[in-house]
């Protein structure tokens, strides 16, 4: 009885050229007292060949604003594409009026870059703040679809993400319609 040999597995292709990290991010926003805002981070692998940026993590440090970042990490950053850090601001009621700062460092294996975001924080509820937040969560749903879409024509499994954005969609919508009811408390 003779056994074939088992087959060895191709060596992966070598990588070759330099990965290089740009970040895409507001250098200001103005946030309500109470209100929750979610900043768009972009991570782009701007580099040459097929060099990929991998473990990309970001550290913040806020200075009296609470918040959350989705993904914790992201994986791997091809050369040309890009990954979205979502951090959610989670303003106090009873935060004082004024100029924050949130500080932040994104690191892959090899990279390493920082930034920052000054953040006003005004007293609720003015009717053009309400509008205003309502554009910027539009604009971060229609750069999150153009994101899904992509992957999803990747062959990548965007369900969760989908439902996520039709539930923010949702939400968008009903504030929409309370806004032009005149509706601002609710």
């Amino acid at each position: 009885l003779q056994i074939p040999a088992m087959p060895v597995p191709a060596p992966a292709p070598k990588e070759v050229g330099q990965a290089e990290m740009t970040l895409e991010y507001p250098s200001e926003i103005e946030v309500l007292k109470g209100q929750t805002y979610i900043i768009y981070l972009q991570v782009k692998n701007t580099g040459v060949g097929n060099r990929t940026l991998k473990d990309v993590k970001i550290k913040i440090t806020s200075y009296g604003i609470p918040f959350e970042i989705t993904p914790l990490e992201i994986y791997r950053i091809n050369t040309g594409d890009a990954g979205v850090f979502l951090i959610t601001l989670n303003v106090p009621e009873d935060i004082e009026a004024g100029l924050y700062r949130m500080e932040f460092n994104v690191t892959s294996r090899w990279h390493e870059k920082s930034g920052n975001i000054k953040i006003t924080v005004k007293e609720k509820v003015a009717a053009e703040d309400i509008w205003e937040t309502v554009t910027n969560y539009l604009y971060i749903i229609a750069r999150l679809q153009g994101e899904i879409r992509k992957a999803s024509e990747e062959g990548k499994n965007t369900t969760l993400a989908s439902a996520f954005i039709e539930k923010a969609l949702e939400n968008i919508n009903r504030t929409k319609e309370l806004y032009n009811q005149e509706r601002y408390d609710e």
